[in-house]
């Protein structure tokens, strides 16, 4: 008897145990761990002028800050504004296009959700102009690497953040251009204006690869520097906005 009691609290204390969250979970699918390692930079990191398409070996996303523009929908990308699954207008290469419309194929049933229908988060809107300007630091770098069952903050820009979720049990390597495209894919849903301008917060779920991309404002207790060197496309600054509420 005295045995069985013993089994009895201990199996109790590791439920308890397991109900409890670590701090990285509150907030996020999976505990935030350092990416330390876990990516390579292109060279040059270097931003387009606003109204001009930023080009690299991957994919652009097209600078326009005006607001005629931002009505009319997403970011294009690679310079490009994609309509829909077979239907680009250009500047740029036909490989580009084609890579979207490759891309846009396979993600049909891909999961958008906006942070004011995600309960529960306590996710807030950044100011679009810093999601852009972190969407330019994403596809600066080649590729980045997440461990399993774990976040990491792929890329940060003043009160923007850019994040990715493995909900893989082995790490998934995931190419610049495919982030910028669910980036450019969360803008275009999730993007609220008031009289302040324009504001975004989402995430992006890949159900062919089992991993999510999240634009949100950046946690007060960190601290974002983007890379040395690097230079903004936008003369205006992400500071404080008054943001759309969240329902979370």
């Amino acid at each position: 008897m005295y045995l069985l009691t013993i089994i009895f609290r201990s199996l109790v204390a590791i439920a308890v145990s397991a109900a409890i969250p670590t701090v990285e979970n509150t907030d996020l699918p999976w505990p935030l761990v350092p990416p330390q390692g876990l990516y390579e930079a292109k060279a040059d990191i270097v931003a387009a002028s606003p109204g001009e398409a930023f080009d690299t070996t991957s994919f652009g996303i097209r600078q326009e800050h005006d607001a005629e523009y931002a009505k009319r929908g997403a970011p294009g990308i690679g310079g490009h504004k994609i309509l829909h699954s077979n239907v680009c207008i250009f500047p740029h290469t036909v490989t580009h296009c084609k890579l979207a419309i490759q891309f846009f194929n396979d993600m049909q049933h891909k999961q958008t959700l906006c942070c004011k229908d995600i309960e529960n988060r306590g996710w807030n809107y950044a100011w679009n102009g810093c999601a852009l300007e972190n969407s330019l630091l994403i596809i600066g770098m080649k590729e980045f690497y997440v461990p399993p069952e774990s976040c990491i903050a792929a890329s940060c820009y003043d009160e923007s953040e850019i994040l990715l979720c493995n909900d893989n049990s082995v790490q998934v390597t995931i190419e610049s251009s495919r982030i910028g495209l669910h980036i450019s894919s969360i803008l275009g849903a999730c993007t609220e204006y008031n009289d302040k301008g324009h504001f975004s917060c989402g995430q992006e779920f890949n159900p062919t690869a089992n991993y999510n991309v999240i634009v949100r404002r950046l946690d007060s207790k960190f601290i974002c520097k983007p890379p040395e060197g690097y230079k903004p496309s936008s003369s205006e600054s992400c500071k404080d906005h008054s943001r759309p509420s969240t329902k979370g």
